[in-house]
């Protein structure tokens, strides 16, 4: 990416400030440059920068309107730049994420006042590393957007909401707390006054969405990071409950490299299985990552979270089960 150079917009600065009127001339002889570099360089100081700069006629040379303007101090090394950069490209992979233009915009004015030193090719980098989540639910841009102003402005939400455990909407007022977002689906946290305590609703089924007039205050004990910390995924549950899953096989082998929970234990055994124990809240969640680890994934306890998968599998099977052909009707055989 080509960009203004970051010592020569510093150098044309303190000239500037020196307050000798220099020309385009004089700033493209001393600093070795063309004057149609100077003259981009200017311009970025303008437009980009906001500095306060004029061209005097009578001087005929570049002064500076004030004395309060000063350009941003930035002094990050390669490797920050580089954490930025893929930083950048995980956040963006979000659909609808907040602010995408103004993040892009952000980004490209660090790279523009990066020194000139500074080798690192952004273009390689952006263009070697990808972030896939997964299938992702897709959401109302409009319910992000309202959703966020609610959040910054603390006012309060009317909305009308999908469960899907129960196949129904209904109307809520909200009081928005946290916008969170679990691999890549947009999650609302927050007061729900038709059930007076803090829920989750998923962005992708609030089917209408109103920001109201009503102003709120949150609670000063609400913490997300304790409300998520035994939470498996999203689900929320009041007590926390002991996991134990046996992983056995390829599955094993997986369960071995991955975090599932900051509660976790791993009991290793001799003929190669696993057993994970978590504290965790969620259990259908749990549920869920059992059942998809097929045969290989047994639930130990709790004795609930073993009965619903049992009975999720063997509706499977029921499912996958031949059905018996039907015997065809016996002839009639008429008397006579």
């Amino acid at each position: 990416m080509s960009h203004p150079s970051h010592a020569r917009i510093h150098r044309i600065d303190s000239l500037i400030r020196e307050g000798g009127y220099p020309s385009l001339g004089h700033l493209a002889k001393h600093l070795e440059v063309s004057e149609r570099t100077i003259h981009r360089d200017l311009e970025h100081l303008r437009t980009d920068l906001q500095a306060p700069l004029h061209y005097s006629g009578e001087k005929k040379g570049y002064y500076y309107a004030g004395s309060s303007f000063s350009l941003p101090s930035v002094d990050f090394t390669e490797q920050e730049i580089f954490a930025l950069l893929v930083a950048k490209n995980a956040i963006l992979h979000y659909a609808g994420v907040p602010y995408e233009m103004h993040l892009r915009t952000a980004f490209r004015k660090l790279i523009e006042l990066l020194p000139d030193e500074c080798t690192l090719p952004t273009e390689d980098v952006e263009g070697s590393f990808s972030f896939r989540f997964g299938a992702s639910r897709s959401i109302d841009r409009e319910v992000l957007d309202l959703a966020v102003k609610a959040l910054q402005c603390r006012h309060s939400l009317k909305i009308r909401y999908y469960t899907a455990g129960r196949d129904e909407e209904n109307e809520r007022m909200v009081d928005p707390y946290h916008i969170d977002n679990l691999r890549g689906d947009w999650y609302l946290i927050a007061y729900c006054h038709l059930r007076r305590e803090i829920r989750n609703f998923a962005l992708n089924r609030i089917r209408e969405c109103h920001l109201l007039d009503r102003k709120f205050e949150p609670d000063p004990s609400f913490s997300y990071a304790e409300y998520i910390k035994d939470a498996f995924g999203i689900i929320v549950e009041e007590d926390p409950v002991e996991v134990a899953i046996e992983f056995r096989g390829f599955e094993a082998r997986l369960a071995r490299e991955r975090n599932w929970h900051e509660s976790q234990k791993i009991e290793e055994r001799p003929d190669g299985s696993l057993l994970l124990r978590m504290r965790v809240t969620g259990l259908s969640e749990v549920k869920h990552m059992v059942l998809a680890a097929g045969g290989e994934a047994r639930v130990i306890e709790p004795a609930s979270l073993a009965a619903e998968v049992e009975k999720d599998l063997r509706r499977a099977l029921e499912r996958y089960a031949p059905q018996s052909p039907r015997k065809p009707p016996r002839p009639h055989k008429e008397s006579g």
